[in-house]
């Protein structure tokens, strides 16, 4: 049985020999084949010859390093396709997600589930990160109709045709967890331990989850298109209620000419909401259609 733990790495030069050690610790404990794939984001820190060190000492660890910062889904991805695990693990980088607690989702996973989800008990983050946390959640509630009950996170366990699937992922904008729900059907949380974070600062703030939620979004559905239609026909059917009425039953002209301008200012908003919601598709359509991959690899050690 060989474990894949793939780690999307970025600033973190102080806390992945740590990172490391505890996994190492927890594979070899339990007499388990491992190796560890850990993918450079294009740190600007000492990351990458952090992670060559740890190379010269295990060869079961396998360094990437990426041409261009890519974001930590892309990261991701890219770990997953050198994975070659009969279970596939990822986990952050900062050591918030302890290691020790993978042999639970490996024993909930063998219950015959796609993924397990290791979801924080209790969130060790700022509260604004949280709150994007949850702005993210219910986009995919609404998006996938996600059940309340499945919490979703980056600390996960896969089976490797899972993985395999993600792995097999062309598109340009990557959201793994929105991937995950299109293609698997038997997933499940666990409530795992969340430590607070040992060295420096989240590289995620509110703004940053709320423009991945907006991507998130328009990359992954129609439903802002959906809603904008409704708009547009609740407000005709509106105008073509009001214009009826003051034709059969007139009267008051200040009260028509107030509806009127309701009316016309109702046209003018939705008009450039309209032309907002266009210009968000096409920044990710014409993304999509690059041709461009998501990340573009610099060097690696397998």
């Amino acid at each position: 049985m060989l474990f894949s733990v793939v780690v999307p790495v970025y600033n973190s030069a102080r806390s992945l020999p740590e990172l490391y050690e505890r996994i190492k610790g927890v594979m070899e404990e339990r007499g388990w084949d491992f190796e560890i794939i850990m993918v450079d984001d294009r740190s600007r820190d000492e990351s990458y010859q952090v992670m060559q060190r740890l190379r010269e000492e295990d060869k079961r660890v396998k360094i990437i390093k990426l041409a261009f910062n890519a974001g930590q889904h892309s990261a991701t991805l890219c770990g997953l396709r050198y994975a070659t695990g009969d279970y596939v693990i990822t986990i952050d980088d900062d050591l918030q997600h302890p290691p020790e607690e993978i042999p639970r989702l490996y024993a909930r996973i063998k219950e015959g589930y796609e993924v397990v989800f290791g979801v924080p008990r209790e969130r060790k983050h700022p509260f604004y990160r949280n709150l994007g946390s949850r702005l993210i959640d219910k986009s995919l509630g609404l998006i996938y109709k996600k059940p309340a009950t499945l919490k979703m996170s980056s600390f996960r366990i896969m089976d490797k045709r899972t993985a395999g699937r993600l792995a097999a992922c062309r598109r340009r904008n990557i959201y793994l967890a929105a991937l995950l729900l299109q293609d698997v059907s038997r997933a499940v949380s666990l409530e795992v331990k969340h430590d607070k974070r040992k060295y420096g600062r989240s590289n995620y703030n509110f703004s940053k989850a709320l423009g991945l939620a907006l991507d998130l979004i328009f990359s992954y559905s129609h439903l802002p298109w959906q809603v904008i239609t409704w708009l547009w026909a609740g407000l005709l059917l509106l105008s073509l209620c009001w214009g009826l009425k003051f034709y059969f039953y007139p009267g008051d002209k200040s009260i028509c000419q107030g509806g009127s301008l309701f009316i016309i200012g109702g046209i003018l908003l939705l008009g450039f909401l309209t032309s907002l919601t266009g210009w968000k598709y096409a920044k990710c359509w014409l993304k999509e259609m690059d041709g461009r991959p998501p990340y573009s690899i610099e060097k690696m050690e397998l």
